[in-house]
């Protein structure tokens, strides 16, 4: 009899330890190695924008810096349905709509699975080029053609 409550008793400390190591080594339910990002900025620069011209040069193409602290990744939804992806946060794209168009740019920047969002609108000018034909006569000679 002594001896099954002696095995009895080893084998509630063995579940007890093993519970109590289970329980320790579990973490807090944060990620190894993941902080989710901070400090996201959206710096754009529509090309040809001056005082005359506020939208740009008609020609379309901002661009982009975005940072974040301890960002890894960042997604961008440039306001026209497209999305980009990019690790630096460095890249120019080049709107196609004719017109003055607003577009708003939504930004994600990850670290592993955690992220912060922001957005911001811009307000750009894109003209559509007309090819213009020009005639230019080549010709050394007076008179008529040499067949």
């Amino acid at each position: 009899m002594f001896k099954f409550l002696k095995n009895k008793y080893l084998l509630f400390s063995v579940i007890l330890i093993t519970v109590f190591i289970f329980f320790s080594c579990s973490g807090d339910g944060k990620t190894v190695g993941e902080t989710t990002p901070s400090n996201l900025v959206i710096t754009t620069h529509i090309v040809g924008a001056n005082p005359q011209n506020l939208n740009g040069d008609g020609s379309g193409t901002v661009n982009f810096n975005i940072t974040a602290k301890n960002a890894t990744f960042y997604k961008i939804v440039v306001g026209n349905g497209e999305i980009l992806e990019s690790t630096t946060g460095v890249f120019s794209y080049t709107y196609t709509a004719s017109g003055t168009n607003t577009y708003v740019i939504y930004v994600s920047a990850y670290n592993g699975v955690k992220f912060v969002s922001t957005s911001t609108s811009i307000v750009v000018y894109v003209t559509t080029v007309v090819p213009i034909l020009v005639w230019s006569d080549e010709f050394n000679v007076e008179g008529a053609p040499n067949s």
